[in-house]
């Protein structure tokens, strides 16, 4: 036997004021006795005052303000028994200062003495070692006179230049200059054959 009315209510019961759906905000329902019957002025509507929740349920003192203490500070307090701001020792601190005093003392002398100078020996005190070494007016920069022959166009021998007939899986030589250029001339375009060289033949290269 199926259940009566699915388990729905058949007494209509009046949400607040009779505005909202049925069987909805049974807690409206339940504190409709205390809701204010007339707007102050401070209060828009009616929903503004059941969206905020009825006055004086926490705290009666509406003008108070929020405690700033929350859980984890008033659990995770320092302690108060640990000389927190005595780290150093006594003979550290002392150090420190006097430090501190001698680069203070120093920074005024420096500043005591930019006063005193020209305009012109304050740019030179400013100048720094590269520019006053290297970026002045009689210098000239010149490279060195070379100790032996200069070859640019000529290749250095190397392992591979001397073995390069042993490398495993390289493609055939092309030139005798370079070690390492393949031999594409079963990929290169109709193109870009034109005035190349033989397949047996050796390759002008490099052409320096």
């Amino acid at each position: 036997m199926a259940t009566i009315n699915q388990g729905r209510n058949e007494i209509r019961v009046n949400n607040s004021n009779s505005k909202c759906l049925l069987e909805n905000w049974v807690e409206e329902r339940n504190v409709s006795h205390i809701d204010p019957q007339k707007l102050s002025e401070s209060d828009k509507s009616l929903a503004q005052i059941l969206k905020n929740g009825h006055k004086g349920i926490l705290t009666t003192e509406f003008d108070g303000s929020t405690a700033n203490m929350t859980t984890i500070r008033d659990a995770f307090r320092p302690p108060d028994s640990l000389p927190c701001d005595k780290f150093k020792g006594r003979k550290g601190q002392l150090e420190e200062m006097m430090m501190f005093q001698e680069a203070l003392r120093q920074v005024k002398e420096e500043e005591a003495k930019e006063t005193e100078l020209s305009e012109a020996e304050k740019k030179e005190l400013r100048m720094s070692i590269t520019k006053s070494d290297f970026h002045m007016e009689p210098f000239e920069s010149k490279f060195p006179t070379p100790t032996a022959a200069h070859h640019l166009k000529e290749q250095p021998a190397t392992f591979w230049t001397e073995h390069r007939d042993k490398i495993h899986g390289k493609s055939q030589d092309k030139n005798f200059d370079s070690c390492f250029r393949k031999n594409t001339s079963f990929s290169k375009p109709i193109s870009e054959r034109f005035d190349d060289p033989k397949p047996y033949e050796q390759d002008n290269w490099p052409k320096m």
